[in-house]
């Protein structure tokens, strides 16, 4: 099973630390450590605030970590040591994992890019330097939450007729994403070759970009999203380090016209990672799933993420947050966003139980799930308040 990091409180101890998530079960690297269960590793570099720390060890480091995780987890009988180092995931608090200096969003599925590019240009619905870079803006890096954190509706200038006025978003929209979190500085100045990228990936949480699409339609030209998503981004508590997901390679969606050099890869891979989002309203607290995606369709590669967001000299810090952008497939219920599933809202979806959306309602909860060969691994979650 996967191994995720995440930052856990227990009931007995108040201190935030670092905890080791495999399946249900979450080992205290902290206490494990005090116990003398991992040997030299020192009980400080797991008493942390936040991942970073943890994450600057690097991969020869996180390989020790994870024997002695599985180890405690094999000796976890009643009575023996370990068990007091090991507890059950619902028992826990659970904190926000990193300290993100940096975010940004990308624009990577060519799918999603499509459908968006036919709602507001029909006749060209893909930009012409689209297939030759991968677009992205600059995020809001104070606003990104934990799973569970309430989203509060945000307000705006929207357009109304031929004015603009103030008002809360009618148009409140989920965004199904990956996201890789940094996990090595590079130099201000020195570009990230695509050999070298893999390297400043420490690995991948969920990501939920939520999005105002009416007030993003009035204020993203020319400069594209600022309000409509900064109001708030949400993450996996949970991150799962990249070696992890292995065994889940999968060949990269061909890209053409060939990239420039730079952007060019030899053998480009993804991954087979699917997502889930389920839709809990008031009227149906068990949930409707709307959508089923896969991260495999992607166009775009995580390594040409890094590799271009570096090309200009822009350097990257440990812990920084770059996310996929929308992931969207072929078919119709494997679209990653409200926009792309109600045609901007002209087509509303029909819930099993009568209700039907466009967009969000209040009180509405979004739970997005990743699995990997079937099993759940990673989870984000928000609910719509006033």
């Amino acid at each position: 099973m996967m191994i995720a990091y995440g930052i856990i409180g227990r009931k007995d101890a108040h201190e935030p630390r670092v905890g080791a998530r495999v399946g249900e079960r979450v080992v205290d690297l902290a206490q494990l450590s005090e116990l003398g269960l991992m040997g030299k590793l020192s009980s400080e570099i797991f008493s942390t605030i936040t991942l970073n720390p943890l994450i600057r060890q690097g991969l020869s480091f996180r390989k020790e970590v994870k024997r002695y995780v599985m180890e405690a987890l094999a000796n976890n009988v009643p009575g023996g040591i370990a068990e007091k180092a090991v507890y059950d995931i619902r028992s826990l608090k659970i904190y926000h994992p990193l300290h993100i200096g940096g975010f940004t969003d990308f624009y990577a599925s060519k799918q999603h890019a499509t459908n968006i590019g036919k709602i507001f240009r029909p006749q060209n619905p893909l930009l012409p330097n689209w297939q030759h870079l991968p677009i992205a803006y600059n995020g809001r890096a104070s606003s990104v939450v934990t799973s569970g954190h309430n989203v509060k509706r945000p307000q705006g200038q929207i357009l109304r007729g031929d004015s603009p006025q103030l008002d809360y978003t009618a148009k409140l929209d989920f965004e199904i994403e990956l996201g890789i979190v940094i996990g090595k500085d590079s130099i201000l100045g020195q570009p990230i070759p695509l050999s070298a990228a893999n390297e400043y990936i420490f690995g991948v949480c969920l990501v939920n970009d939520w999005s105002a699409r009416d007030i993003q339609a009035w204020e993203y030209q020319p400069l594209g999203p600022f309000t409509a998503k900064s109001f708030l981004t949400s993450i996996s508590a949970f991150i799962v380090p990249l070696e992890e997901l292995e065994s889940y390679k999968v060949p990269a969606v061909v890209q053409d016209p060939a990239p420039l050099d730079y952007l060019k890869q030899p053998h480009p891979t993804s991954y087979d990672l699917e997502f889930e989002l389920l839709l809990k309203t008031a009227a149906n607290p068990y949930g409707v799933v709307l959508s089923r995606t896969n991260f495999k369709y992607m166009y775009w590669t995580m390594q040409q993420w890094i590799t271009h967001h570096t090309v200009s000299g822009c350097n990257l810090q440990v812990g920084d947050l770059l996310a996929s952008g929308t992931i969207s497939g072929d078919t119709p219920d494997s679209l990653g966003s409200l926009m792309e599933l109600t045609l901007n809202g002209t087509k509303p979806l029909q819930l099993a139980n009568g209700e039907q959306r466009t967009f969000l309602e209040d009180g509405d909860e979004v739970i997005i799930r990743a699995l990997a060969g079937g099993e759940e691994f990673l989870e984000v979650a928000g609910k719509v308040v006033r």
